[in-house]
């Protein structure tokens, strides 16, 4: 079985009016809850389809966890805040 993902990432994120481009985004998937270890696998900018094919992809209760992290490097006039962006993530089970 298939569990398809389309997963979109912000080009920039945002605090108020200042922006802070997105120098990459990783998507990591893994069968258990793990910071180590997994699959690794690079997100450009808007949206990226992934396809997991269980229960290959998934662990023995059928779970699939993924962390996604980014990188950016603000240069030196870059105002500090807190900055945000929204990641959407929408799954299907195929049944493929």
């Amino acid at each position: 079985a298939e569990l398809a993902l389309t997963i979109a990432v912000p080009s920039t994120i945002a605090s108020g009016a200042n922006t802070l481009a997105v120098g990459s985004f990783e998507l990591r998937r893994h069968t258990v809850d793990a910071n180590t270890g997994g699959t690794d696998e690079a997100l450009v900018a808007g949206d990226n389809a992934v396809t997991l094919t269980l229960p290959g992809s998934a662990g023995a209760s059928g779970s699939v966890f993924l962390r996604i992290r980014a990188t950016a490097t603000p240069g030196t006039g870059q105002a500090a805040g807190a900055y945000a962006g929204t990641i959407t993530v929408t799954a299907s089970y195929t049944g493929a």
